[in-house]
């Protein structure tokens, strides 16, 4: 999981370097996506050349480690090897998957995958047992029952609000198309609801929810979306829905409102981002001892994390380094609010005062976006501003 995550930073500079605009957009991305094509192909060819296909051998059982069979790229039987001292889970998922979680490594196997054993529980069993009859066996046996246990509670856990956000920011953007003409792009995301600075000060308040649908190009969605489903999934299934609802609300809204101090012309939901990946930070910290490995982030992965989106706005102009600080400092006092205590990733339903907050940030966002839809309808009735749009 934190080698994944950490490869976020890397897509969101390519977002806000490409700030692309529509017009662009079709002439450079076709040939791009075309060209990354082309170019996996032609590299999985020469490799598949290289090497030679073998069967995929079986998982083994040792003494003190299990050597699981996985699949490598283009297929390739590769091996895995895992101590048991490094072992954190095994969890059959309904007798056609098994998942071995190690500290440094995890394999999924598939039921095609292992020849050698009859069902997924009677392998998890092998190894469970295996695990017992080792040197420090009733120790990592126990560790192993309370990891599955709390990765299963985990995995049966939805995330309803991460994947509306995701499907909420795609229909803005496919209405921002609908309605966007080529040459006139960055007034179009003016008159949608894109934040500009001094904007609460000069009747646009609204703009402090509506920027954080709207996107710069497609890049920039992507880049969010991806991050959005990485860490919003992280906290709706430690924090739950009530939760991540309150967080997100508060941290688009503070993000928002710092960068109106600082940036011209600023949208995306990187403001909400952020104040997701401190709420997972803050949870990790004061709960880390009760996670399962499964849904950790390393200490490397979040060193590159922080160093990257650190340094970005010192190199790269158009970041709203505001924004995403003020969403990040949010995020992180939101989550210090509401997470601190030990049930709150229990799965355990929020109290009244939380489906307040909820609530009210619900109540916020949605009249946030009522008034800049009245106001896109009605043009005339615009509030008069002051600004000056990049080109």
């Amino acid at each position: 999981m934190g080698g994944v995550l950490a490869t976020i930073p890397v897509i969101l500079l390519v977002s806000e370097v490409f700030t692309l605009t529509p017009s662009t957009e079709r002439l450079v991305l076709p040939p791009l996506l075309l060209s990354g094509v082309v170019g996996g192909i032609l590299a999985g060819v020469r490799i598949g050349r290289r090497a030679k296909r073998a069967d995929l051998p079986h998982l083994e059982v040792f003494d003190d480690r299990v050597v699981v069979p996985a699949r490598g790229p283009l297929g390739l039987a590769i091996r895995v090897v895992i101590p048991f001292s490094e072992l954190s889970s095994v969890s059959a998922v309904k007798n056609d998957a098994l998942i071995i979680t190690g500290r440094r490594s995890s394999v999924v196997l598939s039921w095609d995958d292992i020849a050698s054993v009859a069902s997924m529980p009677g392998i998890q069993a092998e190894i469970e047992a295996a695990v017992r009859e080792s040197g420090d066996g009733d120790a990592v046996a126990r560790r192993l029952a309370e990891e599955a246990a709390a990765t299963e509670g985990l995995a049966e856990r939805p995330i309803p609000v991460t994947n509306g956000l995701v499907l909420i920011l795609m229909a803005a953007y496919v209405l921002q198309w609908f309605v966007t003409s080529p040459t006139e792009w960055n007034e179009t995301l003016l008159r949608l609801g894109a934040n500009f600075r001094g904007s609460w000060n000069q009747g646009h308040a609204y703009r402090l929810v509506t920027a954080n649908y709207l996107h710069a190009n497609l890049i920039h969605l992507l880049s969010n979306i991806g991050a959005l489903a990485s860490f919003g999934l992280l906290v709706e299934k430690l924090l739950g829905p009530t939760r991540m609802i309150a967080i997100y609300g508060v941290s688009t809204l503070a993000g928002a409102f710092a960068s109106s101090f600082t940036d011209s012309l600023a949208v995306g939901a990187s403001t909400g981002v952020f104040g997701l990946m401190a709420a997972t930070l803050f949870v990790q910290t004061r709960h880390g001892n009760r996670l399962p490995n499964t849904v950790r982030i390393d200490r490397n992965s979040w060193i590159v994390l922080v160093a990257v989106n650190g340094a970005l706005p010192l190199v790269i102009p158009n970041i709203s380094w505001a924004g995403h600080a003020g969403g990040a400092l949010a995020g992180l006092l939101v989550s210090g609010l509401v997470a601190a205590a030990p049930t709150s990733i229990d799965g355990r339903p929020a109290g009244r005062g939380l489906h307040v907050v909820a609530a009210m940030a619900i109540a916020i966002h949605i009249v946030g976006v009522m008034v800049g839809a009245w106001y896109f309808l009605r043009p005339m009735n615009f509030p008069e501003i002051s600004i000056r749009i990049p080109r």
